[in-house]
């Protein structure tokens, strides 16, 4: 028996890809948890991370929909509160290569 067609979601079907609704949802995830941790300046998140994050590397992060490497957003997340275990699977998604 063949099986029934996979729905698909709004945004989907609006024309928003998978890949960038997983972006999208890294990035929300990602400022939500900047705002839980005080909101604290790029600056400060340098500061706190003894210099190995850059004031451009952290706006990009959380201003930009654009995943950056797992080492450097483990470091944001060690310096923000937030679970590498919760993270890890959102940011493989936004990651993946979308389907030729």
């Amino acid at each position: 028996m063949p099986s029934a067609p996979r729905p698909t979601s709004a945004a989907s079907s609006a024309g928003v890809s998978d890949h960038a609704q997983a972006v999208r949802k890294l990035a929300t995830a990602l400022r939500t948890l900047h705002v839980r941790a005080g909101q604290p300046t790029p600056q400060q998140i340098c500061v706190h991370s003894r210099w190995r994050l850059h004031a451009h590397q952290v706006t990009a992060m959380l201003e930009r929909d654009e995943p950056c490497d797992w080492p450097t957003l483990v470091l944001l997340l060690g310096i923000l509160g937030g679970s590498p275990d919760y993270f890890r699977p959102l940011w493989q998604a936004a990651t993946a290569h979308p389907p030729a």
